[in-house]
C-alpha cells in the first residue's frame, strides 16, 4: 500500500470507504469525522456474528471478539466498529492491504480485493 500519497478525493464526513481488517478483509465503513485527506475517524460495518462471535469454519475457529479474533477486528477497532485516527492507504499490488487503513471503493474490481469483502 502507498501510505505516502493522498487519496484522489477529499473525504468528508458521510462518505463510504473500505476499511481493512487485521487479517486482510475488507468491510465498508462511514466517514464520521475528518482529520486531514489521510486520516479519519470511521465507523466499520462489521458483519455481525462472522466478525464478532465464535464461528466454525473448516479447520479453525473465529475467536470472540474481545480476544485476539482471526478475522483481526479486535486489532483495529471497538466491538461496536468504531476506528479512530485511520490512515489512508491505496492498494497498489495483490496481497497488500495493510491492517487498520482505509481506501476509497473501487469502480471496478482491483487485484487483491476480494469483492465479497473476504480475504482474496
Amino acid at each position: 500500500m502507498d501510505k505516502a500519497s493522498a487519496p484522489a478525493v477529499t473525504p468528508t464526513a458521510g462518505r463510504i470507504v473500505h476499511f481493512v481488517l487485521g487479517d486482510g478483509q475488507v468491510r465498508p465503513a462511514m466517514i464520521v469525522r475528518v482529520w486531514s485527506a489521510t486520516l479519519v475517524q470511521l465507523q466499520v460495518f462489521l458483519d455481525g456474528t462472522n466478525d464478532t462471535q465464535p464461528t466454525q469454519r473448516g479447520d479453525h475457529t473465529l475467536a470472540a471478539i474481545d480476544n485476539l479474533t482471526t478475522t483481526g477486528v479486535s486489532q483495529v477497532c471497538d466491538p461496536r466498529g468504531w476506528a479512530t485516527s485511520v490512515s489512508y492507504a491505496a492498494p497498489v499490488e495483490v496481497g497488500m492491504l495493510e491492517p487498520r487503513t482505509w481506501f476509497w471503493p473501487p469502480r471496478e474490481p482491483v487485484a487483491g480485493v476480494d469483492p465479497r469483502g473476504g480475504a482474496a
